[in-house]
């Protein structure tokens, strides 16, 4: 093929000297084959230019461009503006990956990342000391989670040890995308005040936030969604404030949509925010520490499709006053109602069901059991 494509452009550029040859005179040569060499000029361009060969490019707003694999990838940035939005495609190519240092050393102070990069190389957003604001698809080095998953991974950091390479001026996390986030994903990112959380998460592992000690709130898009996952971790434990994006002010009265089916372990675990909870029929579990240290609540609602409320499921709420379990609750677990220091609890069963733990009020709080409920 390659040999092919040389003896053509040979013949090519003989017919072409036998014409220049035989007359210096343009207009003497027939128009066929004028117009036929005309339709390689732009051919001879792209041959011998090498920003075309390479792919490569620098836009307007200062982001420079190489071209692996017929997508882009970002390779540095010279533009003058401190915020910067990485666009989802260049020259009609779709933007994938960033690569390493590309950002090093940036005076950089917001970057938008779109959901259409998939890799982000180590030390990417290196030494930028200025960075307050950073929106990314992923956390770590690929959208895939195989490898590298913690957070410092894009500023250096070889291990989650290193998190600390995290700018000391970066405040703002937004996460776009996603499945999970991975053990010790934020550890020791101490200066992070708050993160958003999409509604793509599905599980937040062991550790993920583990010495985040400032931060302050957490913004989700979807309360269905944050109820279904999986917590090893909640950043509500440290940050104790829930909003809802698009919000300037925490969550106090949350209200469970409807088609929820379980409220997850630790969901709105040290959530202090909330004062009142309402929680539809249909879900049929209160999971292990769901409303744990919920200080403020005053007012929470137990349908009547409730079959288990979980270990600790109500610990330390010392605002709650009273509460009414439906007959349908067949599992109450180990103090769940511990360190309710105002509760009297309301119970249709005329006693104790034997399938409730015996700790279940561990704190002996007052109990008025067969009381009827208003139909």
């Amino acid at each position: 093929m390659k040999k092919a494509f040389v003896l053509t452009l040979v013949i090519i550029l003989a017919v072409f000297s036998v014409f220049s040859l035989s007359s210096c005179d343009e207009d003497s040569l027939p128009q066929e084959f004028k117009d036929f060499m005309g339709g390689f000029s732009g051919f001879f361009e792209g041959l011998f230019d090498d920003s075309a060969s390479s792919g490569g490019g620098s836009a307007a707003d200062g982001l420079e461009y190489e071209l692996v694999d017929g997508c882009y990838a970002v390779t540095g940035y010279t533009g003058d503006s401190s915020d910067v939005v990485i666009p989802e495609s260049y020259r009609g190519l779709p933007v994938t990956s960033i690569k390493s240092k590309a950002f090093y050393d940036s005076a950089i102070t917001s970057v938008i990342i779109p959901s259409s990069v998939v890799s982000i190389g180590h030390g990417a957003f290196e030494e930028c000391g200025l960075l307050e604001s950073i929106t990314l698809p992923f956390v770590g080095a690929s959208a895939n989670g195989e490898r590298n998953t913690h957070f410092g991974f894009i500023f250096g950091a070889s291990e989650y040890k290193n998190n600390w390479l995290v700018p000391s001026k970066l405040k703002s996390v937004i996460l776009t995308g996603g499945s999970f986030i991975d053990e010790y994903s934020f550890y020791n990112c101490s200066h992070i005040e708050d993160i958003t959380i999409p509604a793509t998460i599905k599980e937040i592992k062991d550790y993920a936030f583990s010495e985040c000690d400032s931060l302050e709130k957490v913004f989700i898009f979807d309360v269905a969604a944050w109820c279904n996952i999986s917590f090893g971790d909640n950043p509500l434990r440290i940050a104790e404030n829930l909003y809802m994006v698009g919000s300037d002010t925490p969550v106090t009265s949350l209200i469970i949509p409807e088609g929820v089916t379980a409220i997850s372990s630790e969901a709105f675990y040290n959530a202090s925010c909330l004062k009142t909870v309402s929680i539809p029929n249909g879900v049929t579990e209160i999971g292990t520490d769901a409303f744990m240290g919920c200080s403020s609540l005053e007012s929470i609602n137990i349908p009547s499709t409730v079959s288990t409320i979980g270990v600790r499921a109500f610990y330390e709420c010392k605002s709650i006053k009273s509460i009414m379990i439906p007959s349908s609750v067949t599992v109450v677990g180990a103090s769940a109602f511990s360190g309710c220091t105002s509760l009297t609890i309301n119970c249709v069963a005329k006693a104790k069901p034997l399938s409730w733990d015996n700790g279940w009020n561990y704190s002996n709080r007052p109990v008025n059991w067969g009381v009827a409920v208003d139909k």
